[in-house]
C-alpha cells in the first residue's frame, strides 16, 4: 500500500492497516512499514488509538518504538506523555507507572505533563496515597507543579476522603499564585460532601463566587450532593432554584443524594417529586418505595 507523504494522512493510513491486517501483529505491520513511518506519525497513532479505547494496541505501538534503534522512530517526550495518558485514562496505572520509570532507561527527561498524566491515573482509581507520594517526588526532582497538578491531587484526596489534605493543597496552590478554577472548587465542595461537611461545602462554594469564579453545572451538582448528604433541606431548595434559573439540571448523583435525604427525613412528597423529575430526565431510580 502506498502511504501519503507525511503527517496526519500518513498516520491515518497506518491506522487503517493496523485495523485491517488480521494476519499480522502490530510488530509485523510496523516492521513492514518501518522505512515509511516516523516518530511524529507514530505519536499520532498512539493518541488516536487511546481515543478509540484501543489501549493494548497503543501500548504495542509504543513498545515497538522502544525497540527501534533508529532515532527517527524511537519514543520521545511526546510519545511517553501520550502512552502514559492513554494507560492512566483506561485504569492501567501499573503499566503507566512502568512506562513512566522507563523514561530513565532511555534518558528521556520527565516534565510536568508526564507527572500530571500519571497523577490522573492515580486520582481516577482513588489512590490518594500514591498520588501524594508522586507529587512529592515531582518536587524533589525539581519540577514545579502547575494548576492542573494541584487540581488532580485535590480531587484524588477528596475522593480518598482526605479533606484536610485537600484543603491544605488548596492553600498551597493559592499561596503559589496559581489560579483556582471551577475544577478546583468542584473538587473541594465534593470533598466536603464526602466528609459530611455540608456547611463547609456551602462556604467554599460562596468563596468561589466571591473570588470571581461563577458556579457551573458540575459545581452546583457537587454542592447539591453535599447538601443532600447533610439533609439541609432549605439550602437544597435554594440551590435547585438557582440551578433552574441558569438552565442547569441535577446529575444522577445529586438526584440520588436528594432522594436519600428526603426519605431519611420522612419528607415523602419531596422524595416523590425528585423521583418524578429523575424519570422525566431519563434516569432510572431503580426500585424505590415511598409510604404515600
Amino acid at each position: 500500500m502506498k502511504l501519503p507523504r507525511h503527517g496526519a494522512p500518513r498516520a491515518a493510513a497506518v491506522m487503517r492497516i493496523l485495523y485491517e491486517a488480521r494476519d499480522l501483529t502490530t510488530d509485523g505491520v510496523l516492521d513492514q512499514l518501518a522505512e515509511a513511518v516516523q516518530r511524529a506519525e507514530l505519536n499520532m497513532i498512539i493518541k488516536d488509538l487511546g481515543v478509540r479505547g484501543r489501549t493494548n494496541k497503543a501500548f504495542e505501538v509504543y513498545h515497538w518504538m522502544l525497540q527501534q534503534g533508529n532515532e527517527r522512530r524511537a519514543p520521545d517526550e511526546i510519545t511517553f506523555n501520550s502512552i502514559i495518558t492513554v494507560l492512566s485514562k483506561h485504569g492501567q496505572v501499573e503499566k503507566a507507572q512502568h512506562v513512566f520509570e522507563m523514561m530513565d532507561m532511555v534518558a528521556c527527561r520527565r516534565n510536568v505533563f508526564h507527572y500530571n498524566a500519571l497523577l490522573s491515573g492515580y486520582a481516577k482509581l482513588g489512590l490518594a496515597t500514591d498520588a501524594l507520594a508522586l507529587f512529592e517526588r515531582m518536587k524533589v526532582e525539581g519540577i514545579d507543579p502547575d494548576g492542573s497538578s494541584y487540581n488532580i491531587l485535590i480531587n484524588a484526596c477528596g475522593r480518598g476522603k482526605q479533606l484536610t489534605r485537600a484543603l491544605a493543597l488548596f492553600e498551597e496552590m493559592v499561596g503559589k499564585g496559581l489560579q483556582a478554577t471551577h475544577i478546583t472548587y468542584t473538587s473541594l465542595v465534593g470533598a466536603c460532601g464526602r466528609d459530611n461537611r455540608p456547611f463547609q461545602a456551602l462556604r467554599i462554594f460562596q468563596e468561589a463566587i466571591s473570588g470571581g469564579v461563577p458556579p457551573d453545572q458540575p459545581m452546583f451538582n457537587a454542592l447539591l450532593d453535599a447538601l443532600g448528604r447533610g439533609s439541609l433541606f432549605d439550602e437544597m431548595a435554594d440551590v435547585r432554584s438557582q440551578m433552574a434559573e441558569r438552565g442547569f439540571a441535577p446529575s444522577l448523583d445529586a438526584y440520588r443524594s436528594m432522594l436519600a435525604s428526603y426519605k431519611q427525613g420522612e419528607r415523602y412528597l419531596e422524595a416523590k417529586a425528585v423521583l418524578d423529575e429523575m424519570r422525566k430526565a431519563g434516569y432510572d431510580p431503580g426500585p424505590v418505595r415511598l409510604p404515600i
